[in-house]
C-alpha cells in the first residue's frame, strides 16, 4: 500500500515541483539576458560587437559601413588628381581638317596664329580652312608679337650665334620674327628635345613649326600675305 500510494500520488507531485523549479530558472535566465541586452543597447560604444551589428546606434567615434565609401573616395582622390594632372599635361597635336584644298582655295590666303591654342591656321578669302599646323610661339619674356603683319622675305635656313641655334625654311613676318622649323644646333642637327615642345610656348619669339609645315609655308605663302597673331 505504501509503495502504491507513493507512485500514484506523492511521486507525481514531487516531479511537478521539480518541473516548476526548472521553469522558474528558465524565466530568470531569460530576464537576465533581456536586462543585459538592454544595458548594451544603452551603452553601444562600450561593446564593439554590438556597435558593428547596429551601426545606427554606434557612437560618433565608431566606424560604420556607411562611412567606408567616403573614406575610400578620399583615399583615391590624390591618385585621381595626379592622373588628371598627367592627362592635362599631354600635348594636344590634333588639328582641324581642311575645308578646301589649296588648289581650289580662293586667293588671297591669310594666316591666323592663335597663341592660346598654339595653332597656325591658313584660310582662303572665303574663310575656309586650307591648312592648320601645331606651332610653338614665344615663352614668357620672349613673347611672339601680337597684331597684324605681312609676309616679307624667305630663306632656306638661318643660324643665330646669339641663341646658338638656327632653323630651316624661314618666312619673315616682322623684323627678326619668323615662321621656321624646329631649331637645329651649330652642327645643323635638329634638337629632338625642342621638337617635343611643339604645341607649347617654347621659342624666342618666332613661330616654330615642324620641318614639313615650315616648308609648306615657305612654298605656298607669298609675300604680302596678311598674318594676324592673337
Amino acid at each position: 500500500m505504501r509503495m502504491s500510494y507513493y507512485y500514484r500520488i506523492l511521486h507525481p507531485i514531487k516531479r511537478g515541483r521539480n518541473n516548476r523549479k526548472k521553469h522558474i530558472c528558465v524565466v530568470i535566465a531569460i530576464l537576465l539576458i533581456a536586462a543585459g541586452v538592454s544595458v548594451l543597447a544603452e551603452n553601444p560604444g562600450k561593446n564593439h560587437m554590438f556597435a558593428a551589428i547596429s551601426p545606427k546606434l554606434a557612437s560618433p567615434g565608431a566606424s560604420s559601413a556607411k562611412s567606408t565609401p567616403s573614406a575610400a573616395k578620399n583615399e583615391s582622390a590624390p591618385l585621381a588628381a595626379r592622373q588628371s594632372s598627367v592627362a592635362s599635361s599631354k600635348i594636344d597635336m590634333a588639328t582641324a581638317p581642311a575645308q578646301v584644298s589649296l588648289e581650289k582655295a580662293d586667293l588671297p590666303l591669310r594666316i591666323y596664329v592663335s597663341i592660346n591654342q598654339q595653332r597656325v591656321t591658313v584660310y582662303d578669302s572665303n574663310g575656309l580652312i586650307v591648312k592648320q599646323f601645331v606651332c610653338s610661339t614665344g615663352t614668357e619674356g620672349s613673347e611672339t608679337p601680337v597684331g597684324t603683319f605681312r609676309i616679307l622675305m624667305k630663306g632656306k635656313s638661318f643660324y643665330s650665334k646669339s641663341v646658338g641655334e638656327g632653323g630651316y625654311y624661314w618666312t619673315q613676318f616682322k623684323g627678326d620674327y619668323l615662321f621656321h622649323s624646329i631649331p637645329f644646333d651649330q652642327n645643323y642637327k635638329l634638337k629632338p628635345e625642342e621638337a617635343a615642345k611643339l604645341g607649347t610656348p617654347a621659342s624666342h619669339g618666332c613661330v616654330r613649326l615642324s620641318i614639313k609645315d615650315a616648308k609648306w609655308i615657305y612654298d605656298n605663302i607669298s609675300r604680302g600675305t596678311v598674318v594676324t597673331i592673337k
